[in-house]
């Protein structure tokens, strides 16, 4: 949604800033040899290909903007990646679930960044979790996730807390959004992202699914964001789980899922056994 407002640009996900910053951090980006470098370990990153970049596309970009620090340099990345759609953007950004583990040490690389959390109720992110364990997916790059209903809950749990800190800790830097405030009223809540990135609303970002750009090898787990927001993913796992399944998320994530404003089934006994 947010890669389909004309000012921002939002790649597919790649982790190279992250994975490529304690090579790079500490050395003269303003290098010639080092850009090069840095563009050549770009192009090998996992995941990279799916943007279809090029040498020369990549360092053209970095040599116009001339940046003279690492998150810069970054940034030239995700701007190269913008002028293939004839965009200069306000705004790069860097989709990567895997960053719920590394949200301090993100806010302190790049420091003029912002950190937008999104959260899912965590029974309904179960029930995706198991359907993801028994989707017959043949991409490498598919994420592998768990099917223990008590580990997802666990984990679940954990990321809440740590998303929780983040907004204690630097109030102006980060903002959260809850999922199925976005799938219910998309344009409020998009209007309050993109108003903290210091835009304004575009309805753009609600024609996103017809400006899809994910790799199609991603599309094995990605097809719903070709398709616009669909209310009857709020609450699946009301006919999803089994009670047994609900009881056991619940005792693990409860004070979690409260502290989000998900209310607690207490594990009732006539949830469907159909997932």
């Amino acid at each position: 949604m947010l890669n389909a407002h004309p000012e921002i640009c939002v790649p597919p996900e790649c982790g190279f800033a992250h994975w490529l910053r304690p090579a790079f951090h500490a050395r003269d980006v303003a290098d010639p040899d080092v850009r090069t470098e840095f563009v050549h370990a770009v192009l090998q990153s996992r995941k990279f290909d799916g943007w279809n970049m090029n040498f020369s596309s990549l360092y053209d970009c970095i040599d116009a903007y001339n940046p003279q620090d690492y998150p810069s340099l970054t940034w030239c990345i995700g701007a190269a990646y913008a002028q293939t759609s004839g965009i200069i953007p306000a705004w790069v950004g860097d989709k990567n679930n895997y960053y719920i583990h590394h949200l301090e040490q993100i806010a302190a690389w790049f420091p003029r960044s912002r950190l937008l959390c999104i959260t899912r109720d965590g029974r309904d992110v179960a029930c995706s979790y198991l359907a993801l364990s028994r989707a017959k997916i043949t991409s490498e790059q598919a994420p592998r996730l768990s099917s223990d209903i008590a580990e997802i809950a666990e984990g679940w749990s954990s990321h809440v807390g740590d998303i929780h800190r983040l907004l204690r800790d630097k109030p102006s830097r980060a903002m959260h959004v809850r999922f199925e405030d976005l799938v219910l009223d998309p344009q409020a809540t998009l209007t309050k992202c993109v108003k903290w990135l210091g835009l304004d609303w575009n309805p753009s970002m609600l024609r996103y699914p017809g400006q899809n750009d994910e790799p199609p090898a991603y599309l094995e787990w990605k097809a719903l964001t070709k398709h616009p927001p669909d209310p009857s993913a709020i609450g699946r796992y009301k006919t999803a789980m089994t009670g047994d399944e609900l009881r056991v998320f619940e005792s693990r994530a409860s004070q979690a899922l409260t502290s989000l404003g998900y209310g607690l089934e207490g594990g009732a006994g006539d949830c469907d056994h159909r997932r």
